[in-house]
């Protein structure tokens, strides 16, 4: 019985009194007022302060709710679970609450409800204390007293009473106008029988790609799942070590990344300011994906990272075409250290939005390093067996050294003075105008001397700048050239070599 009452009045709140074995329930505005004169108050106080002042107790704002909830059943819709929310606009709380009631309501009677307990929950924000002669002593629970505060009328509804020989110790808190809870015919609605859609299959795309990981050991790369069906909830790609005998799972997401594919040719283009004259098209997986333009300054900040293929690219204008593709336009190119992925761009090659929501990182064991696994892309509520495995290559470019860059080289006397800026793959914002930290173990490079595209010597130095000596020159070509083809890398102590800066020195 306890718990029946309660789930009624937790969204239909009354005032309750018990007398001669009997509860009563009033609804919050049905009770009586009592005017309350000074002469009234301070019975059995133990000081002058106690007898004559109401004590006001106040909750922070912060502490109140923002939000509030109510999960009830809904006859119109076949008695399904449904939920309807309240929220106060003003103010800066952000605590949410959620009311499980039992009741079976319409969704607009629901809402209503609702409303009024979040209006009631900050009414009790401030409770009011006071003392009171035995006169008044037959009031109950749910009525309601009007003094004067600081020459304002107060009008207390009055939740508990404590009654002495000497007086009666009343609690409550300060009302103007009551929620209004009467009921209101509510609109009907239609139900619509819920269309089972196929889950479908699970699409996964590993980003190992610099400035994407967060840590290095283990390797965090990011990971972009998504399906094309509408029914799909959210996959899961599993892991073998074993040549497909077991699978251990890597990553969930029950999100969907904004994937697709390329449609067209991209050609090669400037990584120094933006490429005006080349554009991609893209298909999205679903028709609910969707791509906007942004500012160039917004760009310039950061936004609208797109991978296509292994180059990571940034676009500032989308053009949405009658087929359901879209064309970008404004491209900054080579972001994040990857203008080595350029070239080799090609029609039906991975797209997939960086800061559009559904990425997550899944670790990857840095024993898996430069080997070939096998892995499923699993739908939720799909079967693990029911999934064709891929071979996904973990080569670890997100923990590759970004190709240096400014290469300069010069003459001092016969010798070739080569100088050069690093880069980091971590924290790389100059916002201090002091140099990027190293993100690395330690610092090295290697630079290959070419000869027709062969290696004729190597040269590492910790350094950013070496010295090929004329001895050196003459040993590996028969005397100095004008031009010296070179490759210039900075090296992981993880990896090895990486990304190279290759031209004429």
């Amino acid at each position: 019985m306890r718990s029946a009452i309660e789930g009624v009045m937790g969204l239909f709140p009354a005032s309750v009194s018990e007398g001669g074995g009997v509860l009563s329930f009033r609804s919050l505005d049905a009770g009586d007022e009592r005017t309350v004169f000074e002469t009234d108050m301070g019975a059995g106080g133990q000081t002058d302060e106690d007898r004559w002042a109401v004590h006001i107790t106040r909750e922070q704002g912060a502490d109140l709710l923002q939000e509030l909830s109510v999960r009830y059943g809904d006859p119109q819709r076949d008695y399904q679970p449904a939920l309807q929310r309240a929220r106060r606009q003003q103010g800066f709380a952000g605590n949410r609450g959620i009311i499980d009631s039992p009741l079976f309501l319409s969704g607009d009677r629901a809402k209503r409800q609702v409303e009024q307990m979040l209006a009631l929950s900050w009414m009790k924000q401030e409770t009011h204390q006071l003392r009171l002669t035995v006169d008044f002593a037959s009031l109950e629970a749910g009525d309601r007293l009007a003094y004067q505060l600081d020459e304002t009328t107060v009008r207390l509804l009055i939740e508990e009473m404590d009654i002495a020989p000497d007086g009666v110790l009343v609690s409550g808190y300060p009302v103007s106008t009551l929620p209004n809870l009467d009921f209101n015919s509510s609109a009907t609605g239609n139900f619509t029988a819920p269309v089972v859609e196929l889950v479908g299959s699970t699409e996964f795309q590993a980003l190992d790609l610099p400035g994407l990981g967060t840590s290095r050991e283990p390797s965090q790369v990011l990971a972009a799942l998504a399906g094309g069906s509408p029914g799909w909830r959210g996959g899961s790609v599993y892991l073998s070590r074993d040549g497909g005998e077991t699978y251990d799972i890597l990553v969930s997401s029950r999100v969907a990344a904004i994937m697709g594919e390329v449609l067209t040719f991209l050609p090669q283009g400037p990584s120094a300011y933006w490429d005006e004259q080349n554009e991609i098209r893209v298909r999205l997986m679903r028709p609910d994906m969707q791509l906007e333009s942004r500012t160039s300054l917004a760009v310039l900040n950061g936004a609208n990272r797109i991978v296509a293929g292994n180059e990571i690219i940034q676009f500032r204008d989308a053009f949405l075409d009658a087929d359901g593709s879209y064309r970008l336009r404004g491209l900054l190119r080579g972001r994040n250290g990857t203008e080595w992925a350029m070239n080799g761009h090609q029609p039906g090659e991975r797209f997939v939005l960086l800061d559009g929501g559904g990425l997550v990182e899944m670790t990857v064991p840095e024993s898996l390093l430069g080997q070939s696994m096998l892995i499923k892309a699993v739908s939720v509520n799909n079967l693990l067996n029911d999934a064709d495995p891929e071979t996904l290559s973990y080569q670890g470019r997100s923990l590759m050294p970004l190709a240096p860059v400014h290469v300069k080289a010069s003459r001092e006397g016969q010798d070739l003075v080569v100088r050069w800026v690093r880069r980091t793959r971590q924290s790389g914002d100059w916002v201090d105008g002091r140099d990027v930290p190293l993100g690395e173990e330690r610092e090295l490079y290697e630079l290959d001397i070419l000869d027709a595209g062969q290696v004729v010597r190597t040269i590492s130095t910790s350094q950013p700048e070496l010295i090929y000596s004329v001895a050196d020159q003459v040993a590996d070509f028969g005397a100095p050239r004008a031009e010296i083809e070179g490759a210039l890398y900075q090296v992981s102590a993880l990896v090895g070599r990486g990304f190279s800066w290759t031209g004429l020195l």
